[in-house]
C-alpha cells in the first residue's frame, strides 16, 4: 500500500480530534515529500469529504475543506504548503480561480458538484469548494489569492458582507469576476450586467448552474477584459503592462468631445425616459382599474341579498384579469429598461471620464447635457414615488385575502414593483453621480 493509502487513518484522527490546521498542513506536506501529487492530494480529501457528507458529520467534513484550502494555498504564509509538488505557485496563471461562497453546508455541496466542475471544464485548474481564504486572516490571503487568480467567482446569495468586500477587491484589482445568485433581485442593480449567473436550488433546475457557468467562464476567457469589471469597464485598466514599464488603458484613443457624448447619449436617455413613462401610464391603468372593481365589490357586500355573491366573484376575477395583464407587460418593460440602463451608464460614465471641453461652445453644449440628465432623473424619481404609492395599495389588496389567486397575482406585481422602484432609485443617483461629474468638468 502505498503512504498516500496508510496516512488516510491518520488524517481522520486529526479531523475527528480537531487538532490544529498546523497539524493538518505538516501531514500534508509529509504526503508531497513522499511522492504524492497534489492531484492526489486533492482526490483522497475530496473522497474523503464526500464520506463524512454522507454521514451527516458536517464540522468533520468543513475541516476536510480547511485541508484542500491548505492544499491550493488559500491561507495565511505561516499554513501554506513548500513548493513540493506542483502547487499554486507553479501554476500558469491563466488556469487559477478564486472561489467564494457563503459558510454554509448547502453551498458546499453545490460548489463541489456544479461550480468545481464547471471551472475545471473551462480549463482553470481545481479549487476549493469552500471559501477560498482564512478568515482570521482575511485581508492578506484575500488579495494574495485574487491576485493570483485570472476570475474570481463570488456566491453573493444573503449578501455576505465579506463576500461583497471580496467582490469590490476582484473589482479594484481589475479582476473579471462572475457573481452566482439564487435572487437576483437581491444583486444591486448597477451591477446586473457584469457577468451573473442566477439559479435555482430546485431539483429539476439545478444543474443547469454547472452549463451556465461554463459558458460564461468560456465567454470571459475570449472577451476583452477592459469590459469585465465596473472599474474597468467606466475608467479603463490603469494596472501596469507585464514590463512595468507602460500603463496599460482601455481608452488610449484621442480623448473624445463633447459632441461623441451628446447625441447617442441624448437618444439612450430619451428611449430610458419613454419606457419609465410607459410604466407609470401602465401603473395608472390598472390603478384606476383596481379601485373601479373594489367600489364593485364593496357595494354588492353592502347590498347583500340574491346575486351579491356572484357579483362579488365575478369582481374579484376581474381584478386578477387585470393584474396578470399588468403583470405580464411590465415584466416585458423591465429587463429592456434594464439592459438599456447598463448600456447608457456605462458609455457614458466612460465618455465622462475623458471628454474635453475646451471652447465656450464645448462647455454649453455639456451645460445642455446637464440639463437632459437633470430632466431623466426627475422622470424617474416621479416614477419611483409613483409606483411606490400604487404598490402600498397592492399590499393592501393583498392582505384582504379575496382569493387565492389575486392573492398570488398581487404578491407577483408587488415583487416586479419593488423590483422596478430599485432600478429607477438606483438610476436617480447615477445621474446625480453623471451630473455632478460633468459640471465639475465644466467649471473646471
Amino acid at each position: 500500500m502505498t503512504p498516500l493509502t496508510l496516512d488516510r487513518s491518520t488524517f481522520l484522527d486529526l479531523v475527528e480530534r480537531n487538532r490544529p490546521l498546523s497539524e493538518i498542513r505538516d501531514l500534508l506536506a509529509v504526503w508531497l515529500e513522499a511522492g504524492a501529487t497534489r492531484e492526489q492530494v486533492r482526490a483522497t480529501l475530496n473522497d474523503v469529504r464526500a464520506q463524512l457528507g454522507a454521514a451527516g458529520r458536517e464540522a468533520d467534513e468543513d475541516r476536510v475543506l480547511d485541508a484542500l484550502d491548505i492544499v491550493e494555498g488559500w491561507v495565511s504564509p505561516h499554513l501554506r504548503l513548500s513548493a513540493t509538488g506542483p502547487g499554486p505557485e507553479d501554476m500558469s496563471a491563466s488556469t487559477q480561480a478564486t472561489v467564494l461562497l457563503p459558510a454554509d453546508g448547502e453551498f458546499a455541496q453545490i460548489a463541489g458538484d456544479l461550480v468545481l466542475p464547471a471551472l475545471q471544464e473551462a480549463g482553470l485548474h481545481s479549487v476549493s469548494p469552500s471559501q477560498a481564504v482564512d478568515k482570521a486572516n482575511t485581508v492578506f490571503s484575500l488579495i494574495e489569492s485574487i491576485k493570483r487568480s485570472t476570475v474570481v467567482v463570488v456566491d453573493v446569495t444573503g449578501l455576505d458582507a465579506f463576500i461583497l468586500y471580496a467582490l469590490g477587491l476582484a473589482h479594484g484589482l481589475e479582476k473579471p469576476t462572475v457573481v452566482l445568485t439564487q435572487e437576483i433581485s437581491e444583486l444591486p442593480f448597477d451591477l446586473r450586467s457584469y457577468n451573473v449567473v442566477p439559479y435555482s436550488t430546485r431539483l429539476d433546475e439545478i444543474g443547469r448552474l454547472k452549463d451556465d457557468l461554463r459558458k460564461v467562464l468560456l465567454e470571459l476567457a475570449e472577451m476583452d477584459h477592459s469590459l469585465a469589471t465596473p472599474v474597468t469597464d467606466i475608467v479603463g485598466s490603469r494596472l501596469r503592462g507585464p514590463n512595468g514599464d507602460k500603463e496599460q488603458t482601455a481608452h488610449d484613443d484621442e480623448p473624445p468631445g463633447i459632441y461623441d457624448l451628446v447625441p447617442s447619449s441624448v437618444q439612450a436617455m430619451e428611449a430610458l425616459g419613454a419606457d419609465t413613462v410607459k410604466f407609470g401610464n401602465l401603473t395608472e391603468t390598472l390603478g384606476s382599474a383596481v379601485q373601479a372593481q373594489t367600489v364593485e365589490i364593496e357595494s354588492a357586500k353592502a347590498r347583500g341579498g340574491p346575486g351579491a355573491l356572484g357579483k362579488t366573484l365575478l369582481s374579484v376575477r376581474t381584478v386578477t384579469a387585470h393584474v396578470d395583464e399588468y403583470a405580464d407587460q411590465v415584466a416585458a418593460i423591465a429587463p429592456r429598461f434594464e439592459e438599456q440602463w447598463s448600456a447608457f451608464f456605462r458609455d457614458t460614465m466612460g465618455w465622462l471620464e475623458l471628454v474635453d471641453l475646451e471652447s465656450d461652445e464645448d462647455r454649453q453644449a455639456g451645460i445642455e447635457f446637464v440639463g437632459h440628465l437633470a430632466d431623466l432623473r426627475e422622470t424617474m424619481l416621479g416614477s419611483a414615488h409613483q409606483v411606490e404609492g400604487f404598490r402600498g395599495a397592492v399590499v393592501g389588496l393583498r392582505e384582504r385575502r379575496l382569493s387565492k389567486d389575486l392573492g398570488r397575482s398581487l404578491s407577483r406585481v408587488e415583487k416586479l414593483l419593488r423590483a422596478w422602484i430599485d432600478q429607477v432609485l438606483t438610476g436617480a443617483s447615477q445621474l446625480e453621480r453623471m451630473r455632478a461629474l460633468l459640471l465639475e468638468r465644466i467649471e473646471g
